[in-house]
């Protein structure tokens, strides 16, 4: 017998997600029919033919979180961490964008009502040390599924409080801690989030707290908005799920995407093309410029609103070079070279042939970048070692800025 869930975007029903030892999902007939009809995915536009396991796999396994946060969420839950429909039936009531996922019989038929509430400190710190075992608070009535390998909570923080969502309620916040042996992360990714913005890229904005003695980073959600008062979704998708790849292919070697199949998407779908592709060249040359190893498919997105697809703003930027245990391979490879110390301005060039630019426009582009990271990041770090009492990661950071900008010079 297939098991059924409804999926809703922006709170209308517009298809069912089957499972029957293989994913299928089918837009509802009566949704179609609508002139303000939406496609949940880039990957499945608007038909009535049902589409398939793979891209299936591809849009709504993309929701999923990865690695070991999938395994524990699995075994705290009793299901196969393979299978993405048991796990969306107990996680998906609020994923990223607008989608949401219900067994047919009605919202909060199986758990109940979640009641939102507001948290003390010493709560907050109570369900940051209860992650580990308990990632995005499975057993604790809410069905909330966000895609990484990270341990997060994502809260709504109103006039100074933060506050427990509901089921109904969509969340404004995304909360992480740092993972065991990471010295370091969080001062990291606040400072790559914030040179990124005062170099013009349009970034999610984030700040450091503490809850009791546990640190964390609270990042803004791009994918809410407020509107006549009320937190809204704004749907999206990674990369990944856009082109119908497989989670566990994110990276170019594997099948993922590269950056001229970003280029291509952004070309085929942006309602602004010509400025999604350069936001993008420049958030790529960032995170060669910056160390981040693992810029793959699923930490580039779209925002999807009614209005059309658009290049949505960077996020998850740490220099992950710094850490020797992670790999320093790149997640897309630059012309024809993946290892970082190797890349010389014939690769940009190279790559710029590869997606149809103009060799000098990208060379002189990654140029001028690297000059606005070194003005803009000695400051930067300043102003945060006031705010973080250390300046051991940020000069670390400018370190490697300098050397990799040597290889453009």
């Amino acid at each position: 017998m297939d098991r059924i869930l409804d999926v809703y975007l922006l709170n209308q029903k517009l298809g069912q997600l089957k499972d029957d030892g293989r994913l299928s999902f089918t837009y509802d007939p009566a949704y179609l029919k609508k002139d303000s009809a939406q496609a949940l995915s880039l990957a499945l536009p608007l038909a009535h033919a049902p589409y398939t396991h793979n891209v299936c796999h591809a849009v709504f396994g993309g929701m999923l979180p990865e690695g070991a946060v999938r395994s524990h969420l699995a075994k705290a839950l009793g299901v196969s961490e393979r299978n993405d429909f048991s796990l969306l039936a107990e996680l998906g009531g609020e994923c990223a964008g607008a989608a949401s996922l219900w067994p047919p019989e009605g919202r909060n038929a199986k758990t109940g009502p979640t009641k939102r509430r507001i948290l003390s400190e010493l709560e907050l710190e109570d369900l940051f040390k209860k992650l580990p075992t308990r990632p995005l608070l499975t057993g604790e009535g809410v069905r909330l599924s966000l895609a990484g390998a990270q341990n997060k909570l994502a809260l709504i923080i109103d006039e100074g409080q933060l506050i427990l969502p509901d089921d109904e309620e969509p969340s404004t916040h995304i909360l992480k801690i740092a993972p065991a042996g990471f010295e370091g992360i969080l001062e990291n990714e606040l400072f790559c989030l914030r040179l990124a913005e005062k170099a013009g890229l349009d970034v999610a904005s984030a700040f450091l707290g503490r809850a009791g003695g546990v640190s964390y980073i609270c990042i803004k959600r791009f994918d809410r908005h407020r509107k006549d008062g009320k937190v809204q979704r704004l749907h999206q998708e990674d990369f990944c799920q856009a082109l119908g790849i497989a989670p566990e292919n994110k990276y170019q070697n594997e099948g993922g995407p590269s950056f001229g199949t970003g280029v291509k998407l952004l070309k085929e779908h942006s309602v602004k093309p010509a400025a999604d592709v350069l936001n993008f060249l420049k958030l790529f040359y960032f995170n060669f410029l910056t160390g981040n190893a693992d810029a793959h498919g699923k930490n580039y997105s779209v925002l999807l609103p009614e209005t059309g697809p658009n290049m949505a703003p960077a996020y998850d930027l740490i220099s992950t070079a710094l850490y020797p245990e992670l790999s320093q391979k790149m997640a897309m490879k630059i012309g024809s070279e993946y290892h970082p110390e190797r890349v010389t301005a014939r690769h940009w060039m190279e790559l710029a042939e590869q997606c149809a630019l103009k060799p000098d426009f990208v060379l002189h582009g990654i140029q001028r970048l690297a000059t606005s990271l070194l003005e803009q990041a000695p400051a930067l770090a300043l102003s945060l070692e006031k705010e973080t009492g250390t300046n051991e990661t940020f000069s670390k950071i400018q370190d490697l800025i300098q050397e990799r900008a040597a290889t453009v010079a």
